[in-house]
């Protein structure tokens, strides 16, 4: 199965490697190569066996791209591929892809990433499941995460970003609360405030 990785940021990288190492044929694209630049872990990937190209017929692209530059790619992507949304807010991610019939989107949100699993491995992670249509292709995707031991979990896209809101807010307050000490002497903030500038 060929699996094209729209994105090669932290996450695209890294979910390429994953199916990579689970035996499947990986592209990448990202938007860094149309101006001739390339990456360190681009490199390490086509030394793995990944393509830096955009393939024309893949089976599955996975969109590791903020929802705005996902819109801008529609047009380029192949009609028949099944669509993998991996939005940590599902519902954008979703949108962005209006006028494809929902049996073409496999749509997830891994729950860790490459530092959660350099620091502690694969086995018990988690991963939220809102969408997943009746296609071989999407459950040889979920299952190529079987035998990492993560732990899948399924809820409707309203469900999941409701659950990830506090966890959002959590991650926020925290960046506004280290803005705000940036300076100044630490040892007066508050316990609550100790508190959210370990949250990260």
């Amino acid at each position: 199965m060929k699996i094209q990785i729209l994105g090669l940021g932290n996450f695209g990288s890294f979910i390429a490697r994953h199916f990579l190492e689970s035996g499947f044929e990986v592209a990448g694209w990202d938007t860094a190569f149309a101006s001739g630049r390339t990456s360190e872990k681009v490199q390490e990937l086509e030394a793995l066996g990944c393509r830096a190209c955009f393939l024309l017929k893949p089976d599955v692209v996975v969109l590791a791209l903020f929802p705005d530059q996902v819109k801008a790619e529609c047009s380029r992507l192949d009609a028949s591929a099944l669509l993998v949304n991996v939005s940590s807010v599902q519902q954008p991610g979703i949108d962005a892809l209006a006028g494809i019939g929902r049996d073409r989107i496999l749509s997830f949100h891994t729950l860790f990433g490459p530092n959660a699993v350099k620091e502690s491995g694969w086995k018990g992670k988690q991963m939220i499941i809102t969408m997943e249509p009746k296609d071989e292709r999407a459950v040889k995707i979920l299952e190529s995460f079987v035998p990492r031991e993560v732990e899948m979990f399924r809820m409707s896209v309203a469900e999941h970003d409701s659950a990830m809101l506090p966890h959002a807010l959590a991650f926020l307050m925290a960046e506004l609360v280290q803005v705000g000490v940036e300076g100044s002497d630490t040892r007066f903030l508050i316990p609550s405030a100790q508190i959210m500038l370990s949250l990260p």
